[in-house]
C-alpha cells in the first residue's frame, strides 16, 4: 500500500516532521552556545577596555613625568638678578596648578620613610626616572620619581604623585565607556568613579571576571585586570556593565530564528511540491535515454526548452552523447591511423628483406640501398611505437621517471648529432646555439632526450628547406633553463597552436604520423613541471619553446605520475 504511493509524496511528510523538530531541538540547543557567545562578546569589550584604562594611566604617569622633568630642569630669574634653577617652593606650586601632588626634592619630602619607598628611590637614582602605583594616605596614587643630575649643584631626587581619585576616574569612565575603579589584589575598591560609587559593592573578591547583582538590583559583569607596568602592591583596574541587554538580545534571537524557521518551513513546503512537479517528469525522460545510451546508442537526444538545472542538465546530457559519439569515431579513426603507420614501414621492410634475400651478393649497391630502407623504416615504426607505449604507460600511472643529475647543453648537443643526418637528407641545415658552460640540473635525462627527439625529428619532418635552429637558454634568477627549436616548415593549418600537444591532434592534415609526438612533450613538461608552447614563426614555421625549473622536486613529479 505504501509503496504504491510516488516516493516523492513519500518524502515529504517526513521532512516537513524532521524540519519542525529541528526547529525545537535548534532553538533549545542554540541557548546554552549563545548565553555562552554573547558573555564572551561582553567579556571582550570589558576587556577591551580595562586595557585602554591600563594604557591611559601609564600615559598619564609618562605626562607628569615628562612636566617633572622640565620643571626640575628649568631656569629661572632670581631676586639677585642671578641665572639658577626653580626651587622646591616654585615646583611645588606648579605642580599643584597641574592636579599633582609634590612629595619630594631634595632635602624636602613629605613622603614617610619606610623600606619601600627607600627601595623605590634607589632604584630611581640607579636606573633613571620611573612610575609606580602606590597608597598615599590611604588613597591610590601614581608615584613618578625623577633623578635631577645639574653640573656644579648636588645630584637631587624629585617625586611628584598623580592622585587616582573620583575626579580622575571619572574622566577615564569617560574615556572607556564603562564605570571604573581601582582595587587592591583581594578586590577591595580604593577609589571609584562617580557611577561605580553607587552600583559597585564593597568588595569583589580573588575571582578575575563575575557576574552579580549591584546595588540597583540589575545583574552587572565584571571584569579586574592588573595594571600594566611596575605594579608591587597588585592594583586592579575594575571595569563592569549591565547583563541586562544579554537577555533580551538572546530572546530576540531565538524569536527570530523560530518564525524565520516557520516561514522557511512553509515557504519550503510550497518550493517542494512545486520542484517535484517540474523536476519527476523531466528526470523520467533522462533516465530513459540514459538507459538507451547504456544500451549502445549514441544517437539518443533528450529535448528539454527550459533554462533551469533541469534543461541544463538536459543539454550537458545531449552533449555528452555527442562526446560519445566523437569518441567512438575517434577510436575507430585511431585503430585506422596506427594500422596505416604500422603497415607501410612494415611492407617496405618485409619487401626489401624478400629483394635481399633475392638479389644475394650479386649487387652490392642495391643491398646497401635495401639496408638503409630497411634501417630507416624500421626506426621510424619503433619511435612510434615507443611513443605509444609511453603515452600508455602515463595514461595507465606505470611510468617510472628516473631523476639524476646532468648537464642540459652536452644532452641537447648529442640529439642534435643523432638527427643532423636525417636533416642533411632533405637539405636542411640544423644548427646549435647556447652557452656550453651551463650547470647541473636535475630530471629525467632519458625522458627528456626522447622527447626533444621527438621534437627535431617533427620539425624535420614538415620543412622542406631552409634551416632549423636550436637554441639552449638560461635565466639564472629565474631558477630556469630552456629549450627552444625554431622551424621553417608549412606551419599550422586552422589548428590551435595550444590544442596540437592533445593525443592524435596534427598540425597539418596532410602530415605524417599521427599526432603523438607533441602529446609526449606535453607529458614530459607536465612530469618536470616546466612548460612547452608553440606560436608561429615569421615569415613561416613553428617556434617551440620548452622551460624547465633547474631542480623540480622528485617527490611532487612521482605523485604526478
Amino acid at each position: 500500500m505504501i509503496r504504491s504511493i510516488p516516493l516523492h509524496f513519500r518524502l515529504v511528510l517526513p521532512v516537513i516532521f524532521l524540519m519542525a523538530a529541528s526547529v525545537v531541538f535548534l532553538a533549545l540547543m542554540l541557548k546554552g552556545p549563545l548565553t555562552e557567545s554573547m558573555f564572551q562578546l561582553f567579556q571582550k569589550q570589558l576587556d577591551s577596555g580595562a586595557n585602554t584604562a591600563g594604557v591611559l594611566i601609564q600615559e598619564t604617569g609618562q605626562e607628569m613625568r615628562n612636566f617633572g622633568v622640565g620643571l626640575a630642569y628649568s631656569k629661572a630669574l632670581m631676586q639677585a638678578q642671578k641665572e639658577g634653577y626653580l626651587g622646591p617652593e616654585e615646583i611645588a606650586a606648579r605642580i599643584k596648578n597641574r592636579g599633582g601632588l609634590f612629595l619630594a626634592f631634595g632635602d624636602v619630602s613629605l613622603l614617610p620613610s619606610n623600606a619601600q619607598i627607600e627601595d623605590f628611590q634607589s632604584k630611581a637614582r640607579t636606573q633613571g626616572d620611573f612610575s609606580v602605583p602606590f597608597l598615599y594616605k590611604g588613597k591610590p596614587i601614581i608615584l613618578v620619581f625623577i633623578p635631577v643630575r645639574i653640573p656644579d649643584r648636588p645630584d637631587r631626587l624629585l617625586t611628584i604623585g598623580v592622585p587616582m581619585d573620583q575626579p580622575f576616574l571619572d574622566k577615564l569612565s569617560k574615556e572607556v565607556g564603562f564605570p571604573v575603579a581601582i582595587g587592591d589584589a583581594t578586590g577591595r575598591p580604593l577609589a571609584l568613579s562617580s557611577q561605580a560609587r553607587i552600583l559597585f559593592p564593597k568588595k569583589f573578591g580573588h575571582r578575575r571576571v563575575g557576574k552579580t547583582d549591584f546595588s540597583d538590583g540589575e545583574p552587572y559583569l565584571w571584569i579586574k585586570r592588573s595594571l600594566p607596568g611596575y605594579n608591587p602592591l597588585g592594583f586592579e583596574v575594575i571595569l563592569a556593565t549591565s547583563s541586562k541587554p544579554l537577555g533580551a538580545v538572546l530572546v530576540m534571537i531565538l524569536k527570530n530564528w523560530i518564525l524565520a524557521s516557520i516561514a522557511l518551513l512553509l515557504v519550503g513546503s510550497g518550493v517542494y511540491f512545486w520542484l517535484v512537479k517540474t523536476i519527476v517528469k523531466p528526470l523520467n525522460r533522462l533516465v530513459h535515454a540514459a538507459e538507451q545510451v547504456a544500451g549502445g546508442n549514441f544517437n539518443v537526444q533528450v529535448s528539454d526548452p527550459n533554462q533551469d538545472e533541469v534543461g541544463r542538465l538536459s543539454k550537458a546530457f545531449n552533449k555528452m552523447t555527442a562526446g560519445l559519439r566523437e569518441v567512438d569515431r575517434a577510436k575507430g579513426a585511431f585503430l585506422a591511423y596506427v594500422s596505416h603507420e604500422l603497415r607501410t614501414p612494415l611492407t617496405s621492410i618485409v619487401g626489401f628483406a624478400r629483394r635481399i634475400s633475392a638479389v644475394g651478393s650479386q649487387n652490392t649497391p642495391k643491398i646497401y640501398e635495401a639496408a638503409e630502407i630497411i634501417k630507416k623504416e624500421g626506426n621510424r615504426m619503433v619511435r612510434l611505437v615507443e611513443d605509444l607505449l609511453f603515452l600508455g604507460s602515463v595514461e595507465a600511472g606505470k611510468i617510472q621517471w628516473r631523476f639524476g643529475q646532468f648537464y642540459p647543453y652536452p644532452l641537447i648537443q648529442s640529439c642534435v648529432v643523432l638527427m643532423t643526418p636525417l636533416a642533411e637528407e632533405k637539405g636542411l641545415k640544423l644548427t646549435l646555439a647556447g652557452p656550453t658552460n651551463l650547470p647541473e640540473v636535475r630530471g629525467d635525462s632519458d625522458r627528456i632526450k626522447q622527447a626533444v627527439l621527438n621534437l627535431l625529428s617533427n620539425a624535420i619532418a614538415y620543412s622542406h628547406q631552409g634551416s632549423i635552429q636550436v637554441e639552449v637558454l638560461a635565466d639564472v634568477q629565474a631558477q630556469a633553463w630552456s629549450l627552444m627549436v625554431t622551424d621553417s616548415g608549412m606551419g599550422l593549418d586552422e589548428i590551435s597552436p595550444i590544442s596540437i600537444f592533445e593525443p592524435f591532434v596534427r598540425g597539418q592534415q596532410k602530415g605524417q604520423g599521427v599526432g603523438i609526438g607533441l602529446s609526449l612533450e606535453k607529458e614530459v613538461m607536465d612530469a618536470h613541471g616546466g612548460t612547452v608552447t608553440c606560436v608561429p614563426n615569421q615569415p613561416e614555421g613553428l617556434r617551440f619553446t620548452l622551460n624547465f625549473p633547474v631542480d623540480h622536486n622528485e617527490q611532487q613529479t612521482k605523485e604526478h605520475s
